[in-house]
């Protein structure tokens, strides 16, 4: 896998495959992010958000896919906002380590673009400098999401 760290991002083995993706095209992935977990137990694991970025990405890899050719943006907004939040911040608001970081570093070093919701930091009360610094914000989700999706971007919802 791409992606590793979350036991729901893997892809399983599947044989008689008949529909396959073309490994040669621009995969150009649009991923849209709100669920936050609210039983505080969760806190302590990764975002099932993030984890399904992971599996998203990995399956494609898992279908032959080189990871050159996945193109990956994911806009966030709502209570996944917190997933992005700095270590000290996340410690502050919910009294232990954010434990999405690793995943989040991960998704950074392939080269997914992470947007963040204006309109949703303002409601929670978010500032930017509150976010971990590969996230890039948005007047709000709704423009990032009909740009990317008018450039050809593919979507999915989470």
């Amino acid at each position: 896998p791409i992606i590793k760290n979350s036991k729901w991002s893997g892809a399983i083995p599947v044989s008689g495959i008949d529909e396959k993706p073309d490994p040669k095209m621009k995969y150009k992935l649009l991923i849209e992010i709100t669920w936050w977990e609210k039983d505080s137990a969760k806190l302590r694991e990764i975002s099932s958000s993030l984890a399904e970025v992971g599996r998203i990405i990995n399956l494609h890899a898992a279908a032959g896919i080189d990871k050159k050719n996945i193109e990956t943006v994911v806009v966030a907004h709502a209570g996944v906002l917190n997933a992005f939040l700095t270590n000290e911040k996340y410690q502050k608001k919910f009294h232990t380590d954010n434990p999405n970081l690793d995943i989040i570093k991960q998704l950074e070093k392939n080269n997914v673009k992470i947007i963040a919701c204006g309109q949703a930091m303002h409601f929670a009360n978010i500032p930017k400098e509150d976010l971990l610094p590969v996230v890039k914000v948005a007047i709000s989700a709704k423009v990032a999401l009909s740009t990317y999706i008018s450039k050809g971007y593919v979507l999915y919802t989470n």
